[in-house]
């Protein structure tokens, strides 16, 4: 009996274990994919700045 019962806990927490494996894998490339959509909305962001800036530069040249 005793031994079933350690057997039993041995297989129970490597599946939690497993589990909690894949709980993090599955936020670090939530928190990856998060970070990457952030920094291409920056650069859009700041080219679209740069756009407006470079019109005004050359409407002031004008």
């Amino acid at each position: 009996m005793v031994e079933f019962e350690t057997f039993y806990f041995k297989s129970e927490f490597k599946s939690h274990g497993q589990i909690e494996k894949n709980y993090y894998t599955k936020n670090r490339k939530l928190k990856i994919f998060l970070l990457l959509l952030v920094l291409i909305l920056t650069i859009v962001a700041r080219n679209e700045h740069r756009d407006e800036l470079i019109t005004r530069c050359v409407h002031r040249k004008i």
